[in-house]
């Protein structure tokens, strides 16, 4: 009797504890969800956004064939977002297909974490992909990105699964991978990263005698091969409709951007592509002050406490992870790989192809960043360190997740309230200039919605060119001509007009006045002068 009496009391506060942890888990999904859904439709839809609307207007093969054609993408992700838009092509709409699977890859993270580490090295991973500001950036954008990156960790989780000998793991794996090689072409060359795992995993079975189901590296090929002639299809299409160049060599699946460019854009797009992908896109420069970088002196006066700070932290965090991983060969081949191979992909393709390396390649590597950083604390040795090593990590990720939600510095281009402060005082007649050629689908995009702006919307210069003041002085006068007010409308100028030529032309000409500003934005009333 006494026994059993003890046996209870044992098990009462293991119950307990299984209690504190599952509550724990839920509030830090919704923490997760809070961050990723709270604010969807707070920033203004920006240039990528507005594509992305268009290509998913059209029926199913309609969309299929245009996003082959202008994006040089597989289909998926834009049929989710025409089914979204059928309740409203607003903000929120659009990008709930991102927001959705940014959510549910935090407890596909726990569940990779959880198959290598224990409960609180787990949770403490969950918890840093729930306030990461590089994933909710893109948990918030709609692209296909978040989309892609839930898909690849279901994947590996899977994967992992199939490793241990978890009955219905190895369709799990065909399934994710299949539908993420149907949201992104940079699902190809993250297979990559799933044939090194395979065959180091399959060399290593989990216990000494694996089960019927477990994963070999034959029956890994044989998985792989059926996704791939899955792809057919969309390959088909892709190669159709699209510049076959772009998909050869491999390297240039994980690039776009201009060709040939220097050694130095190179290496700087590299090392703030890595810098986003730990701070997001709210820490130091903002993509918009990054444009007009002259060199390291200017980027030196970014270098504030704050971000000294976080580095210090992060840095050493990280550092720490990738020890503790690499002494245990398991995650020495998941965690380490995962991020290793894809870095070595990606910097190595950016140099290859000479071509700029954007931060939305890497999202990939998210997963094994946010691994790294939770190994780096859990693995301090006592209690108390581990508790001020996680409270040195919340603080410092506390600052880019303030500026994010805060400071219009890092906010997209606020063209939404551009076009309301159009309807309200521009009329019929009028002709808004907007100053980079792509920058002007986004405010057509709201003046269609609203139905209340009157005013022709006129890009200069219409294509993707710079200004010259030569042709800015045969242009302009034509451009306005026998309008009754002209409005100037400057937005990424870095991509039209850096030198400020169109703006000098209408001061040295015309008389100008600032009629708002907003995040990225600036709107001119241009008048005639006197006399």
């Amino acid at each position: 009797m006494r026994s059993q009496v003890e046996e209870n009391e044992c098990v009462q506060p293991d119950r307990r504890l299984r209690a504190i942890y599952v509550g724990i888990w839920f509030t830090v999904l919704l923490i997760a969800a809070f961050l990723r859904f709270g604010f969807l439709s707070e920033q203004s839809l920006w240039s990528d956004e507005i594509q992305t609307i268009e290509i998913a207007r059209g029926s199913l093969s309609e969309i299929a064939l245009t996003a082959a054609q202008t994006n040089i993408q597989p289909p998926l992700f834009f049929w989710l977002v025409r089914a979204m838009a059928a309740f409203g092509s607003n903000e929120f709409n659009i990008r709930l297909p991102s927001a959705i699977a940014g959510l549910l890859t935090v407890p596909l993270v726990w569940a990779i974490a959880a198959q290598m580490t224990s409960r609180f090295t787990s949770i403490i991973v969950m918890l840093i992909i729930a306030i990461s500001p590089f994933h909710i950036w893109y948990s918030q954008e709609a692209r296909g990105y978040a989309l892609l990156l839930f898909f690849l960790t279901a994947s590996v989780a899977c994967l992992l699964a199939w490793w241990r000998g978890v009955k219905q793991a190895r369709l799990g794996y065909l399934i994710s991978t299949v539908l993420a090689l149907y949201t992104h072409i940079l699902a190809l060359p993250f297979l990559a990263v799933h044939l090194v795992m395979a065959y180091f995993l399959s060399r290593q079975p989990p216990c000494s005698s694996p089960s019927i189901n477990a994963l070999t590296f034959h029956r890994f090929i044989q998985t792989l091969a059926a996704a791939l002639l899955f792809l057919i299809p969309a390959l088909v299409i892709l190669f159709r409709h699209s510049y076959v160049l772009y998909l050869l060599p491999p390297f240039s699946l994980v690039l776009e951007g201009p060709a040939k460019v220097s050694m130095l854009m190179i290496a700087a797009g590299v090392l703030y592509s890595l810098y986003a992908l730990v701070a997001g896109f709210s820490l130091g420069p903002s993509s918009r002050e990054l444009h007009t970088v002259m060199g390291f002196g200017d980027l030196a006066a970014y270098v504030t406490p704050q971000v000294v700070i976080f580095w210090i932290v992060l840095g050493i965090l990280l550092l720490r992870g990738v020890v503790v991983a690499y002494h245990q060969r398991v995650m020495r081949i998941t965690v380490l790989g995962w991020l290793v191979l894809l870095l070595v992909l990606s910097v190595g393709g950016a140099f290859w192809a000479e071509a700029v390396l954007y931060p939305r390649f890497l999202i990939a590597a998210t997963p094994p960043v946010c691994l790294l950083l939770g190994l780096g604390i859990a693995s301090q040795p006592t209690l108390s360190r581990k508790l001020l090593a996680l409270i040195a990590f919340m603080t410092a990720t506390a600052l880019p997740l303030q500026n994010a939600l805060s400071d219009l510095r890092y906010a997209k281009e606020d063209m939404r309230s551009a076009e309301q402060y159009l309807s309200s005082v521009a009329a019929e007649g009028d002709i808004v200039i907007v100053s980079t050629g792509y920058m002007t689908n986004v405010l057509t995009y709201y003046c269609d919605r609203s139905r209340a702006c009157k005013a022709d919307l006129i890009p200069y210069p219409a294509d993707h060119r710079w200004t010259n003041a030569e042709q800015i002085s045969k242009d302009v006068p034509n451009l306005i001509a026998r309008r009754t007010r002209v409005w100037l409308l400057l937005s990424r100028t870095f991509h039209s007009d850096p030198q400020g030529l169109l703006l000098e032309y209408f001061r040295s000409n015309n008389v100008i006045h600032v009629r708002g500003s907003w995040s990225g934005i600036t709107l001119y009333e241009v008048k005639q002068k006197p006399g």
